[in-house]
């Protein structure tokens, strides 16, 4: 019963807290979620090759991403390349250990071909999480394909003890090949993203003669300081991602998630006098360490999102939510790009001082996350407020009669479905209405709308009767009304629910890779527009 009266008591105060959102929740929105392979982290907890682990790998994953579904999130981020490695089938990579127990063995299917298909059966975008430089995180004798001697071999490697190894950022064939990588995923599959996390070079990597790169530099640098000659090439190679990408895909979002704070007055942000730098104790850490530059690459355009996780709580001494989050909305709204927050759901599972010992996330934290939602979008100078949350474990109960996060944000943050951010930067086609649109039998049709290799999904509304198409509206003019959204689909019909078969008017709109969304073609509206 005490327990009981405790849960009730938590649940009260986070309704008080942030009850108002519920009718204020946005229209756009990004909601995503890191779908962690590495380690076999998030998924797959089924573990070998031949039909029955097929199956059961299939299915975890299904079950997941219908629990995402649930969620209302809007994208979920798939890790296709932890470690050299991947989840696909790659020209350039062995297959990942992870999915077989094995490096290099073909698991004989194709876990991102399934993963996009069944996210864009539940209307989801899939994006590719990519790790670009990381080859091994315990020492070279851990991978032995043929393709992993050859990177031995041929000096791709770089490490400061053996250990943590990474891909030579300064060398052009490594560069070259993350650009390539990255081609083969956006040419090869219908992804609607592409996502980079926060490994660059080595930790504490020396900066002096005895670096393991230092000859290197000391051929290369043109009077540069080692540190910033690092930066540079990392800079090269996300310009040179984001440049194949609008050759190929420009409707394909490009982002990177470094690490939480940046842009501090003493690194990368004295360099911008009408950009107030990052003003909180916690440290840099990452432009000396790991020689990445965040604010450049929102400085150079060469990024279409930014998602620093920012993994601490809106209390913390020294790195606290709130102030980060508001540093990273004014800088990428300065620079004319998007904020998407990478949030860690590991103090979910922290126990409250007092509060009984249980298995899974304690939900007497679970309001944190609904503050940081809240900053989110208090902040956001766009009207691109998101978050990607880190991971998915986190999001639901993994154990029967567990409490969930997610089951928090979907009450008061994500009660209604989004749509993405609209990217304003690029020249979008066109894509126009959709054509032909009826209803039969509870099941909306229209014609397929394509243009070449655009991203296309559609965007279903069910407004009841009595409301005109005037007062469906939204009132900042972004379309109708996200109350009145049903659905996103990659189809072109959509079966209604029966409680929306009757007494309502339907809208169908072209909704495009950039998340632009076009005029809405009414069906069964009987009064005038």
């Amino acid at each position: 019963m005490k327990k009981n009266l405790k849960l009730w008591a938590v649940m009260v105060l986070v309704a008080l807290f942030c009850g108002s959102m519920n009718a204020e929740n946005p229209k756009r929105e990004l909601r995503s979620v890191w779908y962690t392979t590495v380690s076999s982290m998030d998924w797959p907890k089924t573990i070998g090759v031949g039909a029955e682990a097929q199956a059961a790998q299939k299915q975890e994953m299904c079950d997941y991403l219908d629990e995402m579904k649930a969620l209302n999130i809007t994208s979920v981020c798939f890790q296709v390349r932890s470690e050299s490695d991947a989840m696909y089938k790659s020209a350039y990579c062995p297959w990942t250990s992870y999915l077989t127990g094995e490096r290099g063995v073909d698991p004989g299917w194709d876990p991102l071909a399934f993963c996009v298909e069944e996210c864009h059966k539940r209307g989801i975008e899939c994006w590719a999480w990519m790790n670009p430089y990381r080859w091994s995180r315990s020492g070279y004798d851990r991978w032995t394909t043929e393709h992993d001697m050859e990177m031995q071999r041929d000096g791709w490697l770089l490490s400061h003890d053996g250990k943590y190894i990474t891909l030579n950022p300064a060398l052009d064939k490594c560069r070259k090949r993350i650009v390539d990588v990255c081609r083969e995923v956006v040419e090869g599959y219908a992804v609607d993203g592409v996502l980079f996390d926060d490994y660059f070079y080595p930790n504490n990597l020396a900066q002096d003669s005895t670096a393991a790169d230092y000859a290197l530099y000391n051929a290369t640098s043109n009077g540069m300081s080692i540190g910033d000659w690092r930066r540079a090439h990392v800079n090269l190679m996300v310009k040179e991602v984001y440049d194949m990408i609008q050759a190929t895909r420009p409707d394909v979002r490009f982002g990177i998630s470094p690490a939480g704070v940046a842009g501090k007055a003493e690194t990368s942000g004295a360099r911008y006098a009408d950009l107030k730098p990052c003003d909180v104790k916690a440290p840099d850490w990452q432009y000396a360490t790991i020689f990445s530059d965040p604010v450049a690459w929102l400085e150079e355009k060469s990024i279409d999102f930014i998602s620093p996780q920012i993994y601490w709580a809106t209390w913390h001494e020294t790195a606290p939510y709130g102030p980060i989050c508001e540093y990273w909305s004014r800088a990428a709204n300065y620079f004319g790009r998007h904020f998407y927050s990478s949030h860690s759901i590991g103090s979910a599972n922290k126990r409250v001082k007092g509060a009984p010992r249980r298995k899974g996330p304690d939900p007497a934290v679970f309001g944190e996350y609904v503050k940081q939602v809240e900053a989110n979008r208090e902040y956001t100078l766009n009207n691109a407020s998101g978050s990607i949350y880190f991971s998915s474990r986190g999001l639901y109960g993994r154990n029967p009669g567990d409490a969930a996060v997610g089951d928090t944000l979907m009450k008061y943050c994500y009660n209604t479905l989004a749509l993405n951010p609209v990217i304003t930067w690029k020249k979008a086609p066109n894509l126009g209405e959709v054509s032909n649109a009826t209803l039969k039998k509870g099941v909306l049709n229209w014609d397929k709308v394509e243009k070449g290799r655009s991203i296309v999904k559609y965007t279903i509304y069910a407004v009841p009767n009595k409301v005109s198409y005037a007062a469906a509206m939204s009132k900042d003019g972004d379309g109708l009304d996200a109350k009145y959204l049903l659905a996103i689909s990659y189809d072109n019909k959509y079966q209604l629910p029966k409680k929306k078969q009757k007494g309502h008017w339907y809208a169908v709109c072209v909704y495009d890779g950039y998340s632009n969304e076009f005029t809405p073609v009414t069906v069964n509206y009987k009064g005038k527009k």
